[in-house]
């Protein structure tokens, strides 16, 4: 049977930015940059409300009902696969349990791509994306128990160490991915990525697809057409994706709290 690959990620750690190498890759036209907010076509997210919303009308089903639950959701999922085949699926949830169901269900799951940023650049990002205050945002990626809401949709996050060891600890096949390395060699990444699940890897195709994926020709495209996943309207999605940012925008009392908040988790991940 169709299985799902999701591409993991807490929020503003580069999951769009793999989203469009690999839908470049897979789905794209030699020659053609894949439209920036053509992405949700071939790797939707995980809370997409119109997938759901589809799943409701087939089933005549109120939308409320299903939005939250983890059985519609494996169903919904089961149609998607059925009719789709194997795909990759964006999600920010963190691995978990709800009353014993596991949320990435390992039947479904044929492996994860789980990308990780070091949490000091991942605060300036967040901060900026939800116009909210550095120590707003700070105790927000400290909440064990955070939940993200948009569209009528929620998704548990946890806090960011949690998240990060959840999907770390997960017994699925998986690869790790650290957001500075696909900034240092995004080619070698995706070649990896590929050939741990399975594909064949065409050079030439690929370095396009690199091409055609960097933050700068996505910050582009955002610019000409907007990008329809971005929740902030007058506010950029891609804002300046390059590694190290905290050192220069981060006071030494913030940098501290976020090295305490999540020394061991950091230390994992060769950020300290």
């Amino acid at each position: 049977a169709a299985k799902l690959i999701w591409i993991a990620s807490y929020p503003k750690s580069g999951n769009t930015w793999m989203r469009m190498l690999l839908g470049n890759y897979m789905h794209g036209t030699p020659g053609t940059p894949l439209g920036l907010n053509e992405i949700g076509a071939h790797i939707p997210s995980d809370r997409d409300e119109s997938l759901y919303r589809g799943y409701c009308l087939r089933h005549n089903l109120r939308f409320e009902d299903v939005a939250g639950s983890l059985s519609h959701r494996d169903a919904m999922y089961g149609e998607l696969l059925a009719a789709k085949g194997d795909m990759f699926i964006k999600t920010h949830a963190c691995n978990h349990d709800q009353n014993g169901t596991p949320y990435y269900a390992p039947a479904r799951t044929h492996g994860m791509i789980f990308i990780v940023r070091d949490p000091r650049d991942v605060l300036l990002s967040f901060a900026h994306h939800t116009q909210r205050s550095l120590d707003e945002t700070l105790l927000m990626m400290q909440d064990k128990n955070f939940v993200a809401t948009q569209n009528g949709m929620t998704e548990f996050l946890s806090s960011w160490d949690q998240h990060a060891m959840s999907f770390m600890n997960a017994k699925v096949p998986k690869i790790v991915i650290r957001y500075e390395d696909l900034l240092a060699d995004a080619a070698g990444v995706l070649r990896g990525v590929l050939g741990g699940f399975g594909q064949s890897v065409d050079e030439v195709r690929l370095q396009e697809v690199v091409k055609f994926s960097s933050f700068d020709s996505l910050k582009k495209q955002e610019g000409a057409g907007g990008f329809a996943e971005n929740p902030n309207a007058g506010q950029s999605f891609f804002r300046a994706g390059t590694a190290k940012q905290w050192q220069d925008k981060l006071a030494p009392d913030m940098i501290t709290a976020v090295e305490t908040a999540f020394g061991p988790v950091m230390q994992k991940l060769n950020y300290l």
